[in-house]
């Protein structure tokens, strides 16, 4: 028997006939009624902390991976030396059966230009071996770019960076990349809106191709 469900009854029996006497039932009922409001009180604050903890987790992993290989010689921010994205030791991680997804990816910040407006974001370049699950699932308009043989202009912009600089799906703006000091203007098209609730991200990434930003800082094609 389980030691502390022994000890209650023991105490409960002891108890009951000095309970009818001194009239203090009632009291100790709403103190046990007290304790199981305050412990199912806490139970479900942590439940509630958990779950908020674990879908912060899974978005904050959705935008990088739950790994990200760079340069050792990068500083940190969103612009790194590239690497080749021949590396051997790929097929031993695809090996792996917890491995869900290998891809490779490029940062490259800019200035988003519509009229007059200005607005600095990070281009997210990844290539048709991305897997777009997490935007697709966060998608409130439009769809993922598609990546074929030639570059693509279609980006995926969040709806925070859209409403402020009143962008609708299909229309076109400009984002200004500096690399060697000169300024690289990239044309670019809506091709759908996401919104994951996660402000320092949605404020800042567009999803496009990755040959954009190789071919912004002077890449060659396996560089990463």
């Amino acid at each position: 028997m389980n030691f502390e469900l022994f000890l209650a009854k023991r105490m409960g029996n002891n108890n009951r006939s000095g309970e009818k006497q001194s009239g203090t039932g009632p009291i100790i009922n709403i103190a046990i009624g007290g304790i199981v409001i305050g412990v199912a009180v806490m139970l479900l604050s942590i439940a509630i902390l958990t779950g908020f903890q674990k879908e912060i987790r899974q978005k904050v992993i959705g935008f990088g991976g739950h790994i990200q290989l760079n340069h050792f010689q990068s500083a940190d921010g969103y612009e790194q030396d590239p690497v080749d994205r021949n590396q051997p030791f790929l097929k031993d991680l695809e090996a792996i059966l917890q491995v869900h997804s290998i891809s490779p990816y490029a940062h490259k910040a800019g200035i988003l230009k519509q009229g007059e407006v200005l607005q600095g974001i990070v281009l997210k370049g990844v290539d048709s071996s991305f897997d777009k699950r997490f935007f697709t699932e966060n998608l409130v308009e439009g769809h993922f770019p598609l990546f074929g043989e030639k570059r693509s202009d279609s980006v995926l912009v969040s709806k925070r960076i859209a409403d402020a600089m009143q962008l609708y799906t299909g229309d076109k703006f400009y984002v200004f990349f500096v690399q060697d000091g000169k300024p690289k203007p990239r044309r670019f098209f809506v091709s759908g809106l996401y919104n994951t609730g996660l402000a320092d991200f949605d404020d800042l990434f567009i999803v496009g191709d990755l040959r954009h930003v190789q071919r912004v800082n002077g890449w060659n094609k396996d560089a990463v």
